[in-house]
Parts: C-alpha cells; structure tokens; sequence
C-alpha cells in the first residue's frame, strides 16, 4: 500500500483487487466515505458481463492515433524508465445493465419466472450514476469502443506472435469518492508482472475474465445516493427518494 499526492490524494494497493467491505476494515485507511453509515439501501455486488472497453482521449491524442494508425505512447513517455500503459475502460451498455439487473432480480426472488422478472419495473438505471457509466469522461471528448475479445485477439497477433495475452491483477486505487480496479494486460514473453496474480476467470472476486468479457461485481453503483431500494418479499416493492 501507498500513498500519493499526484493531482489527487490516493491509496494504492499493488497486486490486489480489494472489495468494499475489505477496504472498510483495511487499517491506515483514512477516508470519512467508506465509514459513512448514512447511505440508503441499494443494490449491492450486482454482477456486469461487459464485452466492450473504451479509449478517451482529447484533441493531441485523437491527431496521434490517426498519424499512427493505432494507440501508441508517445515517444517521450516510451523512452522513460517509468510505467506507462494505454488506459481502457469498460465500456458498460444499457444491454449490460438490464442483462445484470435480470440476474440480479432472479437472484433476489428465486421462484419468480423469467417473464415475472422482466416484467418488473427497470430498478438499476435509478443507481447506476457513477462515472463507470457515464458516457462523458473527464479525459477527452473522443471515444473509441471495440469488442473486448477482438481488441484483445489484434493485441496478441501484433505484439505476442499470436498468443493470446496475459491478464493479470494490477491495483487497487482509492480515491476520496472512487475505487479503481486496474488490470494489466501484456504479451505472454514479458516477465515484468510476474509477481502480480492472474486475473481469476471464476471466483467470488471483484472481476475477472470469462469468455471474452470481464465479469465484475459493482459494489458502489452510484455516485450520490439520492434513491432507496426496498425489498419486501414475496411481494417485490421499491421506494426512490429524491
């Protein structure tokens, strides 16, 4: 674990994905939001399977990638000794959401049958507000989206002599508001994150990689908690407060 000051105080955990309720009796953790116990009821570890990543960039970046033709690091940064990567994140569709809520629904009322479950109310577009997904990004005003599996399949072919990469566990990041998960992604003969854990493909983890799409359990879906989820069985009832 450390701790930086570069353009915001965060906590980093190297080499793990930390859940919430880990990170709440994580000692040396200094952070008011995580021991707030004011929040209303929502849904919680509601689980996304996600097939599509996004690239945000701004109006240098956009030039690069087309002087390239692809993603590249800029020769300054590629030059360094440092760590740089080429950030990718998921890219959360409403297909996503009402394929989770689905499952979530079906988890919670086991008995209920699918048309049962479809037919209820939409509950998790009232929750999921935080930035994972919004479409604006606070690091430019161009996206670029691609399949997860067919991104993955360039990068191997281009950069692994066609062997499928390595995904590995890289960190955990807090900030005062957000939890970051981090996931490295690299070419089968790179030795260089041979200490950091394999992303699982199964397990009862944050996230993880099946099938050409990472599975991840969403602990904090919204960034300000103006609605209340209740469940009242057998009958199911909800309550949004504004």
């Amino acid at each position: 674990m450390y701790q930086t000051a570069r353009d915001c105080k965060r906590t980093t955990f190297e080499g793990q994905h930390l859940s919430l309720s880990e990170l709440k009796v994580h000692s040396g953790i200094e952070n008011k939001y995580l021991s707030n116990r004011n929040i209303p009821a929502y849904p919680e570890s509601v689980e996304f399977c996600v097939q599509k990543v996004s690239h945000v960039t701004g109006e240098c970046g956009l030039r690069a990638i087309f002087l390239n033709s692809g993603f590249r690091q800029p020769p300054d940064l590629a030059a360094s000794a440092q760590r740089h990567f080429i950030w990718w994140s998921l890219a959360v569709t409403s297909d996503d959401i009402s394929s989770a809520e689905e499952h979530f629904l079906t988890s919670l009322f086991p008995n209920q049958s699918s048309a049962q479950i479809r037919n209820q109310p939409p509950i998790l577009k009232h929750f999921t507000t935080s930035k994972a997904f919004q479409k604006k990004s606070a690091y430019g005003n161009f996206r670029f989206t691609f399949s997860l599996k067919e991104l993955l399949w360039h990068y191997g072919k281009q950069f692994g002599g066609g062997q499928s990469p390595v995904l590995r566990v890289y960190e955990t990041v807090l900030y005062k508001q957000e939890i970051q998960y981090t996931v490295v992604v690299h070419p089968h003969h790179v030795n260089l994150y041979d200490d950091y854990p394999r992303l699982p493909s199964q397990s009862d983890g944050v996230c993880g990689y099946s099938e050409g799409a990472i599975w991840w359990r969403c602990q904090a879906p919204s960034e300000a908690y103006m609605d209340k989820l209740e469940v009242n069985s057998p009958h199911y009832k909800e309550e949004y407060y504004v």
